[in-house]
């Protein structure tokens, strides 16, 4: 009997231990995804197996991986700003680019490098060089206008061969959204407000 008392009080101290570090971290066993986290991970199933999402602060963190295990993307989002340190890796484990870019509509923004597949660099990109307002300097256009991150969302819109940038501050309304929207010319900075709004539905 007592050995019963034994037997079931390791099983249970065993248990508990199991679910103490199961609480503490969280992995998923795909063949494309894979993370291991503290507490406070999110895990989204889709397509191409689970993502986990990481909420530390301000930063969520999304890894990929090729189906030979290697990782391939690695993905870390600042959420007060909306931009992605983006890492994409070749199948051989070398890196293939890095950059940052928008969360929501993946804009490259800033310094991008590129990498050949044996790992030597190719080419530097920089982004920001692209138009007279770069996505920054439209930022700051729209902070100037009252559309602060980050309850605003970016995108690009071209009209008559021209880019602008279009910056939608988004607010709640019963039963959905509704977005107000500034329009920034690339080449001057000019700052008008769109003729329409953007509604949204929850």
């Amino acid at each position: 009997m007592k050995n019963l008392s034994k037997i079931f009080l390791l099983l249970l101290i065993t248990s508990c231990l199991r679910n103490r570090q199961s609480d503490q971290t969280l992995e998923t066993h795909s063949a494309k995804d894979s993370m291991v986290l503290s507490t406070g991970a999110d895990t989204v199933k889709d397509d191409l197996g689970e993502r986990v999402y990481f909420d530390s602060l301000h930063f969520a963190v999304v890894r990929r991986r090729h189906n030979n295990g290697k990782l391939y993307i690695e993905a870390i989002s600042d959420k007060r700003i909306k931009v992605d340190l983006w890492k994409e890796f070749y199948e051989n484990g070398q890196l293939k680019e890095v950059g940052k870019m928008t969360t929501s509509n993946h804009h490259h923004i800033g310094e991008w490098k590129y990498y050949s597949y044996h790992g030597n660099l190719d080419s530097i990109v920089d982004y920001e060089k692209k138009f007279p307002i770069s996505y920054y300097g439209a930022i700051e256009i729209a902070r100037e206008n009252g559309f602060i991150m980050p309850d605003i969302e970016v995108q690009q819109t071209y009209s008559e061969g021209r880019m602008y940038w279009e910056i939608h501050r988004w607010s709640e309304i019963q039963g959905g959204r509704i977005a107000e929207t500034i329009i920034i010319d690339s080449k001057t900075g000019k700052a008008r407000k769109a003729d329409n709004q953007l509604i949204g539905i929850n």
